[in-house]
């Protein structure tokens, strides 16, 4: 993919989400303030999503033990969903409220 950067709508981004699936990666959040600061940075394997968090998207990360502890994942909603775009290398950036969640293939 060249420099461009692609606008997409709540299903191309659980679609391109869905399309990390199996692959580590680097997920940062980080604040929309000038300038942007960082929150919290994590990696692992990202699962394909599920609705197990209906009306919210889920996608697992690995490492969790489910029943024990909350799921390490990725939790969007529709709801506060206020934009996203695939940036080249496969990067996937979301805008959720005050938030930016970056989603980096590693």
């Amino acid at each position: 993919m060249s420099g461009a950067r692609h606008q997409l709508d709540w299903g191309t981004l659980v679609e391109a989400l869905d399309g990390l699936a199996g692959r580590r990666v680097s997920i940062r959040i980080v604040e929309r303030e000038v300038p942007e600061q960082l929150v919290l940075v994590v990696h692992g394997t990202l699962g394909r999503s599920s609705n197990e968090k209906r009306p919210s998207a889920f996608w697992p990360l690995d490492g969790g033990e489910p029943g024990k502890l909350e799921q390490p994942c990725l939790y969007l909603s529709e709801d506060d969903f206020a934009g996203a775009e695939r940036r080249p290398g496969g990067v996937v950036v979301v805008r959720r409220g005050d938030a930016l969640v970056n989603v980096r293939p590693l």
